[in-house]
């Protein structure tokens, strides 16, 4: 299983909702060492996703993204689009 999928499946066990948005894991690179993760979820919006970065083992980010996933509790977030209008 890929690190996107163990994701997916945390998101699903966490949220009890399957994440059907773009979602992609990064390898952070010193060199030709991987010293870290970053994960792009692009939630409702691929211009502006949330990115999620942590230095360390595959263990340590997956911890890491656990703890984060119920900290923001996404399920609750609402996004809206606003325009500013000038009347003058």
């Amino acid at each position: 299983m890929t690190l996107e999928d163990t994701i997916r499946q945390m998101l699903l066990d966490i949220y009890c909702k399957e994440y059907i948005k773009n979602l992609k894991v990064v390898n952070l690179l010193d060199g030709d060492n991987i010293i870290g993760y970053c994960l792009i979820l692009d939630l409702n919006n691929h211009e502006k996703p949330l990115i999620l970065n942590k230095q360390g083992t595959e263990e340590e980010f997956l911890g890491f993204i656990k703890e984060e996933l119920h900290y923001r509790q996404l399920q609750k977030t609402i996004y809206s689009t606003s325009y500013k209008v000038c009347n003058g």
